[in-house]
């Protein structure tokens, strides 16, 4: 999750297209290589004949962009090996996660942004219906489950399914939940997740 506030919003987002759609990225058929946090770490798909400098160097570039503009970043993830062992019908990933990001933003808005609200923006998946109804739920009622039943008040009465050809601040989320992948497979390489570590606001993970 990455927070930006609506007076920053604009200049953010200019900001992120003009070093996506601009040096240092390569091209392809005269077109800017799009970013994506795993096919520029893996080398996959445009990115598969980007040397590994210049790879490592788009990602730093993007990555820059949340400490340069002071952006407030956090993560909600699921351990599923601990769900199943936990819990016979265990509530779909997507949907915790969602869950848990959102008390987090609701806590952080409290906290340094009283009296404004949150529009969550929420990438694309076959879950979008259960995001969506477990959204209303927890405006009305408070999560359904979890450890924390206050209802959502800071939060806008409508949420958004995007994706980055929509709006390219969500490169920036995409980043942020690849970093946070890698960190947790002790796989941090590019020292990604240790350079954003300074902008990251209580996480959360479940179950505990």
């Amino acid at each position: 999750v990455v927070l930006v506030s609506e007076k920053d919003f604009s200049e953010t987002r200019d900001l992120v297209s003009g070093i996506c759609d601009g040096e240092p990225f390569p091209t392809r058929a005269g077109k800017r290589i799009p970013f994506h946090a795993m096919h520029v770490f893996h080398g996959q798909k445009e990115w598969k004949d980007v040397p590994e400098d210049e790879r490592k160097e788009a990602m730093a570039i993007v990555e820059a962009i949340i400490s340069v503009s002071k952006l407030t970043c956090t993560y909600a993830c699921v351990n599923k090996l601990k769900m199943a062992q936990r819990y016979t019908k265990p509530v779909n990933p997507h949907v915790m996660s969602f869950i848990q990001a959102g008390e987090v933003v609701e806590r952080w808005v409290g906290a340094y942004a009283e009296g404004q609200h949150w529009l969550p923006c929420v990438g694309n998946t076959d879950y979008n219906r259960d995001v969506y109804d477990c959204f209303n739920a927890c405006r009305n009622f408070g999560p359904p489950f979890g450890y924390w039943s206050k209802k959502w008040t800071a939060c806008a009465d409508v949420m958004a399914f995007t994706s980055p050809s929509q709006s390219k601040l969500f490169l920036l989320a995409n980043l942020v939940a690849f970093a946070v992948s890698r960190h947790k497979q002790d796989k941090d390489s590019w020292g990604t997740y240790e350079r954003i570590q300074g902008r990251l606001w209580k996480a959360k993970t479940f179950p505990r």
